[in-house]
């Protein structure tokens, strides 16, 4: 849209006398060629030299710039440098244009959503990683510390944690920095397992909590924490019996937490089956049931948050992963979120992929 706006102006501008008066002012007869009529004012103004209809009022149309160059060729110089309308590369490198520019503009050559960010040319840097990378002692996003992590501690606890301990990292301003409407981003908690370390984070819009990615692959059925003695339509025939977890012992569960007993929590999973967590639990920051209640998200939820900028905010994101929705017209199918470019397809469940969960925040 900037873009547009941009581009019509300087197009007025090449055809037309610019005047030194302000976007607020009337338009007058002087200003409007003879024979055109602009908000009701017929024009005076001899254009028999070319121009295009009007003469061109300067103005301001951003609250940060009080106006913008009245001279034409000053005002095609003016939005011909990038870092006229601030990026944030320009954030990045703490440029003034940025302190008076804060509309952020993305520049696509230098920012994205975490594709290629590997040094390649032109590699793009993560959202989050490009604004946060100021935060001092914390260069990269290994640098973030651990927080979050008190036993018993409210959610509004932990996020306060992770702002003390990781300032930039621990917040993602979606009005600020987003450019499809994004919501606000918050840091629950970081868990470090031996050098990995786990992030947590709550989409404000929604307030839905959403782990880290898994570190194994779980078909369908384990991510669901989901069990069933034997196929029960012809589009499950077609999977192997051990896809879909019919031993009533060996049931895994990646998102439903399971109690010592080998239950699932909060009345979910079949009955008189003996589930058992997958190793990698650290992806849920050490929060569990009854404090919240995960479970496999839903391609709904997987929508609402990638509307609100999951892929510009958490790690972990150039992933396939699972979503609790069946596929209408195939039960042996089920809905997936594609993390590297934010679309859906669909996967046979008995096939393996990654897994974030998702809890209600209540404390």
């Amino acid at each position: 849209m900037v873009n547009l706006i941009i581009l019509s102006l300087l197009f007025i501008i090449s055809s037309c006398q610019v005047n030194d008066q302000a976007a607020s002012s009337a338009p007058v007869a002087d200003d409007i060629c003879s024979g055109k009529t602009i908000l009701g004012i017929a024009g005076t103004a001899d254009c028999s030299g070319g121009g295009g209809g009007v003469t061109f009022l300067s103005f301001a149309s951003r609250r940060d710039n009080n106006l913008f160059p009245t001279d034409p060729v000053d005002f095609i110089a003016f939005f011909a440098t990038r870092d006229e309308v601030a990026t944030l590369a320009d954030e990045h490198i703490g440029t003034g244009v940025f302190a008076t520019n804060h509309s952020v503009i993305p520049n696509p050559l230098y920012d994205s959503d975490g594709r290629y960010g590997d040094g390649r040319p032109f590699g793009k840097m993560h959202y989050l990683e490009r604004i946060a990378v100021n935060e001092a002692g914390k260069a990269t996003r290994a640098d973030i510390a651990e927080c979050g992590t008190t036993s018993g501690a409210s959610i509004e606890d932990r996020i306060s944690d992770c702002a003390t301990e990781n300032g930039l990292w621990a917040f993602y301003d979606g009005k600020k920095y987003g450019q499809d409407g994004e919501g606000d981003w918050k840091l629950v908690t970081v868990v470090d397992n031996a050098g990995t370390k786990y992030e947590v984070w709550r989409d404000e819009r929604t307030k839905l909590l959403w782990s880290d990615k898994t570190s194994v692959d779980n078909n369908w059925f384990q991510a669901a924490g989901y069990h069933k003695p034997g196929a029960i339509s012809l589009a499950e025939a077609n999977l192997d019996s051990t896809d879909y977890q019919t031993s009533a012992t060996e049931a895994i569960s990646v998102c439903p937490d399971v109690t010592a007993g080998g239950a699932i929590a909060a009345g979910g999973g079949t009955p008189g089956v003996t589930y058992s967590a997958p190793a990698n639990v650290f992806h849920k920051g050490g929060l569990s049931h009854p404090q919240v209640t995960w479970r496999l998200p839903s391609i709904n939820d997987w929508q609402l948050a990638n509307v609100n900028g999951i892929r510009k905010v958490l790690p972990n994101m150039d992933n396939i992963f699972w979503s609790a929705s069946s596929y209408s017209y195939d039960r042996g199918v089920a809905w997936v979120f594609n993390g590297v470019d934010g679309g859906m397809g669909s996967d046979n469940r008995g096939n393996t992929g990654s897994v974030r969960c998702v809890a209600p925040s209540r404390d």
